[in-house]
């Protein structure tokens, strides 16, 4: 199963950076790919916040792709399962956050089987890279 892995230190505390992240309608802010997030769970925060995402990965087509918040600890981790219309498990999407005295270390994981074709692996790597840095950019200026 292939995964890539982006790092990201940001001067804010965890809980800050845990609060924009886990709120998933941000993430169309930070990640270029993201085009839009609806919540489709009558439940807004926690484990089984379910959403949909529109994305666009740059290769002309607009994907709808299911999610599900599966971890959720305030502080310290967050992440969701993306599926496929049946509700197979497709993709892992994690973020992990340490507090370095002032700053926080985003540890941001993706993993799939998708991500065993290099091109896939690299396409995503780069979109990652870059959503790390908005992501920086938006908390370091305050812009929640």
């Amino acid at each position: 199963m292939g995964e890539i892995e982006v790092r990201q230190r940001i001067t804010a505390p965890a809980l800050d950076v845990f609060n924009f992240i886990a709120d998933v309608t941000t993430h169309p802010r930070y990640a270029e790919f993201c085009k839009r997030i609806e919540i489709t769970s009558a439940q807004r925060h926690g484990v089984g916040v379910t959403f949909t995402q529109l994305t666009d990965h740059g290769d002309g087509g607009l994907y709808e792709v299911r999610s599900r918040i599966a971890r959720w600890e305030p502080g310290t981790h967050v992440s969701w399962v993306n599926t496929d219309a049946h509700g197979t498990p497709q993709v892992e999407v994690i973020y992990d956050l340490v507090q370095h005295g002032g700053e926080v270390e985003v540890i941001h994981r993706v993993i799939g089987p998708m991500l065993d074709d290099e091109a896939l692996r690299q396409r995503s790597y780069d979109d990652n890279v870059v959503e790390l840095a908005n992501l920086k950019r938006l908390l370091e200026r305050g812009d929640r």
